[in-house]
């Protein structure tokens, strides 16, 4: 489960979006859709992960985040010698929607089409 109580607790600050990229970009990548957000390669990397806040809106129970998150990923090739597929890591980029419950600070990341 994800927690972002930083976040939480920032809501109201000028340093919001500096956690929230921070606390977001520190969540434990299995928490995160890199997989399913891949558009240019197979496998997401286990590289860093930069996010930026995109926007922000409160509701009475849960905010509502929307994030870019850039990280990386790599063709799987079949490792055969004449096999063009490229061995170096591609830039990749997906948006994500995350909801926090402001009693909890409990998250839901889902990316977003």
């Amino acid at each position: 489960m994800v927690t972002l109580p930083e976040t939480l607790a920032a809501w109201d600050r000028d340093d919001l979006e500096a956690v929230f990229t921070r606390e977001l970009a520190a969540v434990d990548r299995d928490e995160l859709p890199l997989q399913a957000g891949l558009t240019r390669t197979q496998r997401a990397m286990d590289d860093p992960v930069t996010a930026t806040l995109l926007s922000r809106e409160a509701g009475p129970d849960r905010l509502h985040l929307r994030a870019g998150l850039f990280y990386t990923g790599m063709d799987i090739g079949c490792s055969c010698a004449d096999d063009p597929t490229p061995v170096e890591p591609e830039p990749e980029y997906c948006t994500v929607a995350v909801t926090i419950d402001r009693a909890s600070g409990e998250a839901r990341i889902q990316l977003v089409e």
